[in-house]
């Protein structure tokens, strides 16, 4: 199976790593936001999954059919232990009305 490359908002490198803050304030970040179907975050140490933000009724229709499906994605990379969680939950609320996060860690 071919990985798809999702949009990436901001950088997934640490170093250098433009503020998350910075880049989901911007209009064309919203925009982009508003644009697609399925948003997840990533943990931006790592490059995992951390959670699923938007379109979490999508992944879960791909994997109970077993057939893939084209998906607008977007990634979002974050540090989990700063407040860009709160600011990528905010941002979603601001382009989709709400956000589907569950909790903390990995999940469908």
């Amino acid at each position: 199976m071919e990985k798809i490359q999702p949009e990436v908002i901001g950088s997934n490198r640490v170093t250098g790593r433009p503020s998350v803050m910075q880049e989901l304030g911007r209009p064309e970040s919203i925009g982009q936001m508003m644009r697609v179907d399925v948003i997840v975050l990533e943990d931006a140490h790592t490059g995992e999954r951390y959670s699923t933000l938007w379109g979490r009724k999508i992944l879960e229709e791909i994997i109970s059919s077993g057939r893939g499906k084209e998906v607008r994605l977007l990634s979002i990379p974050i540090l989990p232990e700063t407040d860009e969680l709160e600011i990528a939950l905010a941002a979603c609320t601001v382009a989709k009305g709400s956000h589907e996060y569950a909790g903390e860690g990995v999940d469908a």
